[in-house]
């Protein structure tokens, strides 16, 4: 059901404003709202506060991602949350130690990233003077007293010895040194006066000469800065290795970072909700909605307080403004991940999760109906069952979601006679020789017509049922016509119908006909506007008839899983076969039997999910549903890693 909510404002002293915040907090059943715009909005140094904790949990979270990065955790198939007490939780130590690993953490970081970008450029360098690492000059002299050097290179078509006697032609005492060659050039190496050297180089520019350029810090020969280079990248590496291992030692005091992740979260938190409470003077006001059922426990809280506050119920104008929060037992629970996948009812609207949830889970198993595939449903349920008080409260919902299924899934599996689709008879015909079948109500592989008129019977009931909560919702909101007019004249047809297939006569279909054009155009402004409206609205005779036709996806979904089915239990069988029976031929059939029982079933649970919601969604919920509901969000101790305890 749609849980009832109620208005809360309240007035109380300045100085009991935080600690009143954060046993709102603790108890997490009021949603604040903002203030009315013309009261002054938070204090700078509450903007101030705010800033300097989302920094904080910035940095926090930066230092786990350094942990993630150097100090993987073993992964888990579920993350789990630890427990911690509440005293521990917000104590101070728990902030300061968290913070202090944090830094620790970057520090490393950033010492990792400089060696990073150190072994980088060393490489690039090594890479620059690899052509040159022979030449007993330093690479970057390039002049004397009286001489110049010239390092560069000329492209491969080039030759050293015409590159040379053109130098010569310029000046006998210029002299070229061939120092060695790459896939692309050739490196070079030209002595010459300074009196000529602006000849010589507009000479080697002509022949493509491109001079070279080595970094500052190069300053030896080749052997020399090669070594150096080397030297550098090795020490660089090898302290690179000191501090992940010292980031891996830190990695043991993952737990605090976490902690405090969680402690300053809440924090943050606490600081939003404040931006939403009203302050003058030495007072606070602050409004919102809290879920009656635990009314009690709030007005026990607020008593403890030297504050007033008024609660009042919504009056139907404000119910566009009223959150939603839907409460069930623990049979519809598991459904609100399916509604809320498509978007909360509205305040004044139905929770339709005890409406769906036997036609949700008979539909799924119908369509994924296998007694082995149920049973494995069934044991991934209870294994999530077991460990649901560390799973996140989505992964509880579709735990209790599985094992609905799963039973379903099961329970039409026997009816069908499917175990694994046709597995027993199959293996029993490949190797015993003898074809041992299982039992079956009926076998839809066999006659598809009986299920294909189930599924429009099953069809036919839930949209219905749809038409019911409609006409309840016209009645319960006083509006018993519209149930007669917009309603009840489409069930006049539809009994007409229903006679005109038994063979009686068309008069009852005739009123439901005349009836539909009389009534449903009555909103129109003008008489041929409501005649005219009337005869459009027969058109939605056709929506209803492809309504009932989309629930032949429950036979189409069914023979899809059990023939794919069939087919790797064929293959099996024809493996077992081909490898002359035996263990080896029995080895062969599990192996393939594994393989396409395993893709059969993730390929097809994924088919039948979403089929099986897409009924509910567009045949079901348009019969009746309100949709537009705002998600009920209080204030609460909202935490990633650890469950608090008292």
């Amino acid at each position: 059901m749609i849980v009832k909510m109620k208005r809360l404002r309240l007035m109380g002293l300045q100085a009991d404003r935080d600690i009143l915040l954060r046993r709102l907090m603790a108890l997490g059943c009021v949603e604040l709202r903002a203030g009315p715009e013309r009261d002054t909005g938070p204090a700078p140094e509450q903007e101030s506060r705010l800033a300097e904790l989302q920094e904080k949990l910035q940095l926090l979270q930066e230092a786990l991602e350094v942990l993630k990065r150097y100090a993987p955790e073993k992964g888990r198939l579920f993350q789990e949350k630890d427990a911690v007490s509440r005293d521990v939780f917000f104590s101070d130590g728990v902030t300061q130690r968290g913070l202090a690993l944090a830094d620790d953490l970057l520090l490393h970081d950033e010492r990792i990233q400089r060696l990073h970008t150190m072994i980088a450029h060393a490489k690039e360098n090594r890479t620059a003077i690899l052509p040159w690492q022979h030449l007993e000059v330093p690479l970057n002299t390039r002049e004397t007293e009286h001489a110049i050097f010239l390092l560069g290179t000329v492209p491969l078509t080039a030759d050293p010895e015409q590159v040379r006697e053109t130098l010569a032609h310029i000046s006998p005492d210029a002299a070229l040194y061939h120092v060695g060659s790459t896939k692309q050039e050739h490196c070079l190496m030209a002595v010459c006066h300074r009196a000529v050297h602006d000849d010589i180089l507009h000479t080697l520019k002509e022949l493509g000469f491109s001079e070279a350029i080595f970094d500052r810090a190069i300053t030896g020969t080749g052997p020399q800065s090669m070594t150096a280079l080397v030297h550098e990248s090795e020490k660089a590496a090898a302290e690179l290795e000191v501090l992940k291992e010292e980031i891996a030692v830190l990695g043991k005091q993952r737990a605090e970072l976490k902690l405090c992740i969680d402690r300053l979260t809440q924090e943050v938190i606490l600081e939003e909700a404040k931006k939403k409470v009203q302050t003058q003077d030495a007072k606070f006001t602050l409004e919102g909605w809290f879920s009656a059922p635990q009314e009690p426990e709030l007005t026990a809280l607020l008593s403890e307080f030297s504050c007033t506050w008024e609660q009042s119920d919504p009056t139907p104008a404000e119910y566009h403004q009223v959150p939603v929060k839907l409460q069930g037992n623990r049979i519809t629970r598991p459904l609100n991940m399916v509604t809320e996948m498509y978007g909360l009812p509205a305040y004044d609207g139905i929770d339709p999760n005890g409406l769906i949830m036997p036609f949700f889970s008979i539909f799924f198993g119908i369509m994924y109906a296998d007694l082995g595939y149920g049973l494995v449903l069934l044991a991934i349920s209870l294994f999530l069952f077991f460990r649901r008080k560390r799973l996140s409260r989505g992964l509880q919902q579709a735990a209790g979601l599985l094992f609905q299924v799963s039973i379903t899934t099961a329970v039409f599996g026997a009816l069908f006679g499917g175990f694994f689709g046709d597995a027993i008879p199959m293996f029993s015909e490949t190797f015993l020789a003898r074809r041992i079948d299982m039992w079956a109500l009926i076998n839809p592989m066999e006659n598809p017509l009986f299920l294909m008129m189930g599924a429009l019977v099953l069809g036919g009931i839930q949209i219905l049922i749809g038409m019911c909560v409609r006409v309840y919702l016209c009645f319960r909101d006083g509006r018993p016509l519209d149930a007669v007019f917009d309603v009840g004249t489409w069930w006049l047809l539809f009994g007409g119908i229903a006679l005109l297939a038994l063979g009686h006569g068309p008069w009852l279909a005739v009123a439901g006909v005349v009836s539909i054009i009389a009534f449903q155009g009555r909103h129109a402004p003008t008489v041929l506007g409501k005649i005219f409206g009337g005869v459009g609205k027969l058109y939605s005779l056709v929506n209803y008839l492809s309504d009932i036709l989309s629930y032949l996806r429950l036979m189409a979904l069914f023979l899809a899983t059990g023939v794919i089915a069939s087919v790797f239990n064929m293959l099996g069988s024809l493996l077992g076969d081909g490898l002359g029976g035996g263990i080896l031929g029995i080895v062969g059939f599990i192996v393939v039997f594994l393989v396409g029982h395993v893709f059969n079933m993730g390929i097809n649970i994924i088919g039948t999910y979403v089929h099986t919601i897409r009924l509910q969604y567009l045949e079901f919920f348009g019969q009746f549903y309100k949709e537009g509901g705002r998600p009920f969000r209080p204030l609460f101790i909202n935490t990633k890693y650890y469950d608090i305890t008292e």
